[in-house]
């Protein structure tokens, strides 16, 4: 647009497709010039002339343009309330913990509570434990104690709510100033929006978590990395085995965070771990993600053993097998393979994340906890899942040879049955050619009509004449069987 003099600087000003119809309608917005510009959220700068009295304090953030006279109308301008503007996201980007927003949260919740001091005082249902009883009920205190921290000093605490966790000196504030491992099982959505906005966790983060999101996947943020990693229901007895179960592990500099919405061995089989480490090695965040997600590698060992003696049998046991013994082999090549497919599906994502975490590790050799070492652990861990992967799919071909020999010898089987059957119909057939013609003599013989030899009562001479011919008659049927090859 062009204009005689301009005294302002140009505005951007935005035409929405929600207003009603109507002259001053932003649907379709014309310049000066006679240019018409498109709707649909489409932005527009405009260069607001010297006439139309440009206040930049009276002119609203959205305007309507009067295509009639070439002017702007406010009047009939959307309101800001009227419109649907992205939130608006603070901290995003800003490195370490908003501790402003974590005292805030306490206070609001031990004022809740009725608790004297938020500082000092922990509260009540707090429970603490040493790595030994934590290891023997390890499945009652997730059940009721839902929130897990650990740090080199304190241990591990476990708490019924996030506020709750505290020792007899020290309150969570003054908890995450070291480095720090908590674990929340099965999170509400208050608490991940609490979470996110204390430890300043991206929505996209929160949005995956809070969805349950099943792809296994690895994501940079600024001040945190994200892993989505996937286990399995390990209990053989529950109706939900080997069905899979995600672990989001949110990484930073001060500590790490991890979230799961169903019971796992791995929490406290890596608290087993630190135990017995802690005085070898240094435990950070990333030693803390990296020894999850061995843990989880790991708990596949066991299956893809069991998985290989499976298959060894059923490819040594199913041509050997009587036809009596066979009745529950199919059933073990589909439930193995089931297995099979199963364990391919897990594994299968796994080796593409850590490469792109020991990736990220020696190229840029950044992270929210730099270490040497995990690169070299996160190899071992890669090559036990190549190696595993390998092992898998090399079962499934012997499980799918194993099948389909399976249902070659069934189907020998009953080729072999329907031969023996036409065997038996043939000799059966034969035997009727020979006994036909017997049959049809003697009922000759036998019709209530005059026939030769009815008059000599006293003499066998035709009785002995008939059996002989009947009898030289079956052995001419017998000899041309042969020859023909039929018996």
């Amino acid at each position: 647009m062009t204009g005689s003099n301009r005294s302002t600087s140009p505005a951007e000003l935005i035409l929405s497709h929600s207003a009603p119809s109507s002259p001053t309608t932003p649907l379709l917005g014309r310049s000066l010039s006679n240019n018409y510009y498109g709707s649909s959220g489409v932005e527009l700068r405009i260069d607001i002339c010297e006439e139309q009295d440009y206040d930049p304090s009276t002119v609203p953030a959205y305007v309507a343009f009067n295509i009639e006279d070439g002017h702007f109308d406010s009047s009939s301008a959307l309101s800001h309330d009227d419109v649907c503007l992205p939130p608006e996201i603070t901290g995003l980007g800003e490195e370490g913990i908003d501790f402003e927003a974590l005292k805030g949260y306490l206070e609001e919740n031990v004022a809740e509570d009725g608790l004297i001091s938020p500082t000092l005082q922990p509260s009540p249902p707090t429970k603490r434990t040493t790595f030994k009883s934590q290891a023997q009920s390890i499945k009652s205190q997730e059940t009721r104690y839902r929130f897990m921290f650990h740090s080199d000093i304190t241990g591990v605490i476990y708490s019924r709510s996030f506020h709750e966790i505290a020792t007899d000196t020290k309150d969570l504030s003054e908890l995450l100033k070291e480095h720090f491992w908590i674990d929340v099982f099965n999170p509400t959505d208050n608490e991940l929006k609490v979470i996110s906005k204390i430890f300043r966790i991206h929505p996209l983060t929160t949005e995956d978590i809070q969805g349950e999101e099943t792809r296994e996947k690895f994501e940079i943020f600024t001040n945190y990395h994200f892993i989505c990693f996937r286990t399995f229901d390990q209990d053989p007895n529950s109706s939900t085995y080997m069905e899979p179960i995600s672990i989001y592990n949110v990484i930073m500099k001060e500590g790490i965070l991890t979230f799961h919405f169903r019971l796992t061995p791995h929490v406290p089989n890596v608290l087993r771990r630190i135990r017995h480490l802690k005085n070898i090695i240094k435990v950070t965040p990333d030693w803390i993600n990296y020894a999850i997600i061995d843990d989880v590698t790991d708990a596949f060992g066991p299956l893809i053993q069991n998985i290989e003696f499976e298959a060894d049998s059923i490819d040594e046991l199913v041509l050997i097998l009587k036809e009596t013994e066979q009745s529950d082999m199919l059933r073990r090549i589909g439930y193995a393979r089931k297995v099979v497919m199963g364990l391919l599906r897990l594994l299968g994502p796994k080796a593409d994340i850590i490469k792109r975490l020991i990736k990220r590790y020696n190229e840029y050799n950044i992270s929210p906890n730099p270490s040497a070492d995990i690169a070299l652990y996160l190899g071992d861990i890669e090559d036990h899942i190549l190696t595993m992967l390998q092992s898998t799919n090399h079962y499934e071909k012997i499980l799918s040879r194993s099948h389909a020999n399976y249902l070659a010898q069934i189907n020998i089987e009953i080729t072999q049955t329907a031969n023996r059957t036409n065997d038996v119909m043939a000799k059966m057939t034969l035997l009727a050619s020979v006994t036909v013609p017997m049959n049809i003599i003697t009922g000759l013989w036998g019709m209530n009509v005059k026939v030769p030899g009815q008059d000599d009562e006293d003499s066998l001479g035709w009785f002995y004449a008939i059996v002989v011919f009947m009898s030289l008659l079956g052995v001419f049927l017998v000899w041309m069987a042969r020859k023909l090859g039929l018996i």
